[in-house]
């Protein structure tokens, strides 16, 4: 069987998965746009797949942490530092936190500043690939 098509929604049950990395990489190359049940939300993967997402304004943000309520005492209690990175950063929890986190990052991450650290990032990953 070919790659599905566009138009095809394949599910996947990600907290089943021995290898989250691996088994994220198996679905990006099966299907474009995949349904993940336990978290109750749809995974895009592929760079031009995401970008045209997050172009649709016809989107909304989702709420990151919608499926941990879903989740057992004990899978929540190890995603518990997840969980609170999210509602402190993220902004995710709410359109208007999403929002404002958002604006928060634009005023920041500007062309200029993002090419103004360029030299800085390239010397630091020179750096940590010399010691690899």
């Amino acid at each position: 069987m070919g790659r599905p098509t566009a138009t095809t929604v394949m599910s996947y049950d990600l907290l089943d998965a021995d290898d989250p990395l691996e088994y994220l990489l198996e679905i990006a190359g099966e299907s474009a746009l995949s349904w993940v049940p336990a978290l109750g939300a749809y995974l895009v993967t592929g760079h031009e797949n995401v970008l045209a997402a997050l172009r649709n304004s016809g989107l909304r943000a989702a709420n990151a942490t919608q499926g941990f309520e879903r989740l057992t005492a004990a899978e929540q209690e190890a995603l518990r530092p997840l969980r609170m990175s999210i509602d402190m950063w993220m902004g995710h929890t709410t359109p208007e936190g999403h929002h404002r986190f958002q604006q928060l990052l634009k005023r920041y991450f500007t062309p200029a500043t993002v090419n103004g650290l360029r030299p800085r990032v390239r010397q630091l990953a020179g750096e940590l690939l010399d010691r690899v």
